[in-house]
């Protein structure tokens, strides 16, 4: 693993546990359709789970690695 993917594997972390008010919609702002069917899909998680933690993380390994790229495009593009 290089450093740029250590760096992003932190970033996407610190991001499941300090998450954004609608970052879904924000990340896939090009594919509202698409935004939608993930924000449902976390609102489901979240109500299984009962944590935002574990919503995420089942969230991102339930997308494809595009879907995920643009995740984690989005996400390293904020500042923690």
């Amino acid at each position: 693993m290089t450093t740029t993917d250590t760096a992003l594997t932190r970033k996407v972390i610190l991001f499941a546990f300090n998450y954004e008010p609608q970052f879904i919609a924000k990340a896939f702002a090009d594919e509202p359709r698409l935004a939608e069917h993930f924000q449902s899909k976390f609102s489901a998680y979240y109500s299984r789970f009962g944590n935002g933690e574990q919503a995420f993380l089942w969230l991102w390994t339930s997308m494809s690695h595009d879907h995920q790229d643009t995740l984690a495009e989005y996400i390293e593009s904020r500042s923690f």
